[in-house]
């Protein structure tokens, strides 16, 4: 969003969705709901300075003061430097609670001076019994729980949406990556860049999973393989091409990929990269 906008602007629109989705929801949710389309969320300085001027009110319900940093990788670093200090020695009675998908983002000095509590993925049970309780049933549920890796709200889009489109994607691009088909390839970055970062940030989590749940069928593990009907078929296939000898760089490639993406790197040069190396990737002998 813009330099100067805070998120005290948009409390109606994160209530309501509060208030429709339940606790449950992430940027992906947010970002549709607040048509931010392809722009890269970030928390700036002048959302510091709010901070900073809300804190020095006083408290008039219970005497303590809380401030929630949701999405805490998003700050920029002009940002976090500005409340590097009162988050390393907030006033009396204040809690500083930091809530973020990954630490990497986040400036070594504001870690080093908070608690990391770690959040574990929620259980296959538990995603399943969530899910129906949404009025989601059968092969739903099953496919949802098996892709979503304990992510509900990933979950629950996956229960809403038609995931075919990824999959579609996944399998054109490892066709093209295989044929090292650089024409093609130009043109899925194309599309790629197209899709928004965090579109792009969660076709990157699929393909990883999709690497790792052919390894997995390749080791023997088939009943641990988490994979739709629709995937298995393509996924048997694939598998034969993913192995000791490539797979750690593939993780390593698609991981590096994510974390530029997140970065607020080009879409398109970070897809184009990816590709040259996965065509390398997807021939390099056992």
């Amino acid at each position: 969003g813009k330099d100067k906008a805070l998120s005290a602007d948009q409390l109606g629109t994160w209530r309501a969705l509060l208030m429709e989705e339940g606790p449950h929801f992430d940027m992906v949710d947010l970002r549709d709901r607040m048509s931010l389309g392809n722009k890269q969320p970030f928390i700036s300085v002048h959302e510091a300075s709010d901070i900073l001027r809300r804190l020095s009110l006083t408290a008039h319900a219970g005497g303590w003061k809380v401030q929630v940093i949701w999405g805490a990788q998003w700050m920029r670093t002009d940002t976090a430097n500005k409340l590097l200090k009162v988050i390393e020695e907030p006033p009396a009675k204040t809690v500083f609670i930091l809530l973020a998908d990954n630490t990497e983002n986040i400036l070594a000095t504001i870690l080093s001076r908070t608690q990391i509590v770690p959040i574990p993925p929620v259980g296959d049970a538990e995603v399943g019994s969530w899910l129906k309780g949404l009025g989601a049933q059968g092969e739903q549920v099953t496919d949802a729980v098996g892709l979503c890796e304990g992510d509900l709200a990933r979950a629950r889009r996956l229960v809403r949406e038609d995931a075919a489109g990824e999959f579609a994607m996944f399998v054109d691009w490892m066709r093209t990556t295989f044929a090292r088909d650089g024409r093609k390839a130009a043109g899925l970055a194309d599309a790629f860049h197209d899709l928004g970062r965090e579109s792009q940030k969660q076709f990157l989590l699929y393909a990883l999973h999709m690497v790792r749940q052919c390894i997995v069928g390749n080791y023997g593990a088939a009943s641990a393989v988490r994979l739709r009907a629709s995937e298995r078929g393509f996924a048997e296939k694939f598998a034969a091409y993913i192995h000791h000898g490539n797979v750690v760089d593939m993780q390593s490639e698609l991981e590096k990929a994510l974390r530029d993406v997140s970065g607020n790197v080009y879409g398109r040069t970070v897809f184009l990269d990816l590709s040259m190396r996965m065509m390398e990737l997807l021939h390099r002998p056992r």
